[in-house]
């Protein structure tokens, strides 16, 4: 099966993956001697990769082995133009786009328990307390300034209702809370009403 490639640089993207974008900057052509290059800087990382001339515009191509720690990246892209030296000197340069990307964890690699989130570790201290299971290394987890293990089981219940619905919105994108069914049975002892003109004749009344 055929993968379209994209003529920007996704802004979501794992770590681990192959990312391949075709850039077209009509200004700036390969047969005029322009090349091009994508910068992303992140808290923990950077990475430079060229463009490869296709055609009219040029493909970059982030490979499995360059390492990208998870987390959000700038990233710059520019066109170069280089004069015939040894070596060659860059003699003008253009930044074409920029922006931010967001580097997911790579699952395939990633230690048991590094996605949890925030709100999935609260709950499960809080459901832990709530039980009476809490570990004794948690019992001076703060929630909130408040140590859990001081917190009345009427807060934490509350608590747990709360972080129970922050953590349903990671897991269901777009829904506040489950939904909930409601029938309605009649009761065996509601008298039959009798029947009206409509239901006899199937005339609307006047």
């Amino acid at each position: 099966m055929s993968v379209d490639v994209p003529d920007s640089i996704p802004i979501v993207f794992s770590a681990g993956e192959t990312v391949t974008y075709r850039r077209f900057v009509p200004d700036y052509l390969p047969s005029d001697g322009w090349t091009f290059a994508l910068y992303l800087n992140g808290l923990a990382a950077k990475l430079h990769k060229d463009g490869v001339a296709d055609g009219d515009g040029f493909v970059v191509t982030i490979d499995p082995s360059d390492t990208l720690p998870a987390g959000g990246y700038r990233y710059l892209e520019r066109v170069s133009k280089f004069d015939t030296s040894v070596p060659p000197k860059v003699i003008e340069a253009h930044n074409v786009g920029d922006g931010v990307v967001n580097v997911g964890l790579d699952l395939a690699t990633a230690d048991s328990g590094a996605c949890v989130t925030h709100a999935e570790r609260v709950l499960a201290i809080i459901e832990a307390q709530i039980e009476g299971k809490l570990s004794a290394d948690l019992a001076s987890y703060s929630i909130g300034g408040r140590i859990v293990s001081k917190i009345p089981i009427a807060d934490l219940k509350k608590l747990r209702a709360q972080y129970r619905a922050e953590v349903f919105r990671i897991y269901n994108p777009g829904r506040l809370a489950p939904s909930i069914e409601i029938v309605f049975n009649p009761l065996e002892d509601t008298p039959s009403l009798p029947s009206t003109w409509v239901d006899i004749t199937g005339i609307p009344e006047r």
